[in-house]
């Protein structure tokens, strides 16, 4: 553990291990690392609130101290949280790094692109110890080279007041779903049915005035052909109630609504949008991303497929969140290529300064967000 002064504001590093990996697949070998009180500062917060200002959480290579890119390590969570919590369906995380955020290939920055900083003047409020989780996997064949690593962490923070930062999390309908194993309860979940297109939306309504700093959907993205983000009501972007009834727990065929291809039902959604937008000034579209954001990287000879969601969401240079405001987020899957359902995500996983708020706080839910 060590601290680096940088003008007003500290950089505190912590690392854990040795590890060692030999590679993963076809085993599904996943590597689970966590650990509390980050640095102790329970020390330092025990009688101070810092002001959280850049964060990353990383794989470093011990023979060479070299930080260990995608591929071949593969992370599919890794958090920094406000407690010891550590529920993926309760989350005070103010830091996270997932499959579909973070870290690069080599080529766009390597694991440059996990370091999350925030604008000058922002931070997350953070008065209790900080704690530290992340599940990924090593993409290589096994058997492979023995590779030993540590996991580090960093955070940047500050005393001096900065403007809170908060969180919000929706996984639209509270669905639980058996998929693939008819013994474990999948909640977050949504069905994407095989062989066909299909549609999943949901909305919710903005708590409060808030500006977003960091925008971030969760989904599994290899399926996805477009997803949208309004501030509209369902109706008023062409989902009327009756006719586009989502029967839980899978997504909507498009067939069902008479629309036969991910073009058409773009055309319906958007032809509606700007309908509405003409009427009235508040129905916006805030965010969207066309086609599946995924590339395929090479690991040992093999192409797999790798979430690129990161540099594929298009939004407004801005994105004000206006108070009693619908959001309304839709996506658009082809399975055409699949013979099984498939399991869907659409989270919205916002980082936001609330505008009326003066400490940071975690909001969890659908349609009403609630603080955690």
């Amino acid at each position: 553990m060590c601290n680096m002064l940088t003008d007003d504001k500290v950089w505190l590093f912590q690392d854990v291990g040795s590890f060692s990996s030999d590679g993963g697949l076809p085993r599904m070998l996943w590597h689970h690392v966590e650990w509390g009180d980050f640095g102790d500062l329970s020390k330092i917060v025990s009688t101070h609130t810092i002001y959280v200002t850049a964060a990353v959480i990383r794989v470093v290579n011990i023979t060479d101290d070299v930080a260990v890119t995608t591929p071949p390590i593969h992370f599919h969570h890794a958090h920094i949280s406000v407690d010891r919590n550590h529920d993926y369906f309760k989350p005070r995380s103010l830091y996270f790094n997932g499959p579909d955020a973070g870290p690069c290939t080599r080529m766009e920055g390597g694991e440059d692109c996990a370091l999350e900083e925030y604008p000058g003047g922002f931070g997350f409020a953070v008065s209790t110890e900080l704690h530290v989780w992340c599940t990924f996997d090593d993409m290589r064949f096994f058997p492979a080279d023995q590779l030993n690593f540590r996991v580090e962490a960093a955070v940047q923070y500050t005393m001096e007041r900065l403007r809170p930062l908060s969180r919000w999390w929706s996984i639209g309908p509270r669905v639980t779903v058996k998929l693939h194993n008819p013994n474990r309860f999948t909640r977050g979940f949504h069905v994407i049915p095989p062989q066909q297109k299909s549609m999943w939306f949901y909305s919710i309504k903005t708590p409060t005035d808030a500006t977003v700093v960091k925008m971030y959907f969760h989904t599994h993205m290899e399926q996805v052909r477009r997803l949208f983000m309004f501030q509209a009501a369902p109706h008023q972007i062409g989902l009327d109630h009756e006719k586009f009834r989502i029967l839980l727990p899978s997504a909507l065929p498009l067939t069902n609504v008479s629309l036969q291809t991910i073009e058409h039902a773009e055309e319906h959604i958007m032809d509606s949008f700007l309908r509405s937008a003409a009427e009235d000034r508040n129905v916006k579209l805030l965010c969207r991303l066309n086609g599946g954001a995924y590339e395929y990287v090479l690991v040992q000879g093999v192409l797999l497929p790798f979430a690129r969601q990161a540099t594929g969401l298009q939004c407004q240079p801005t994105v004000h969140l206006e108070k009693g405001q619908p959001l309304t987020f839709i996506v658009l899957y082809d399975t055409a290529a699949y013979d099984e359902p498939l399991p869907g995500h659409l989270h919205f996983w916002p980082t936001v300064y609330e505008h009326d708020q003066d400490t940071s706080r975690h909001l969890l839910g659908a349609p009403e967000l609630h603080p955690v």
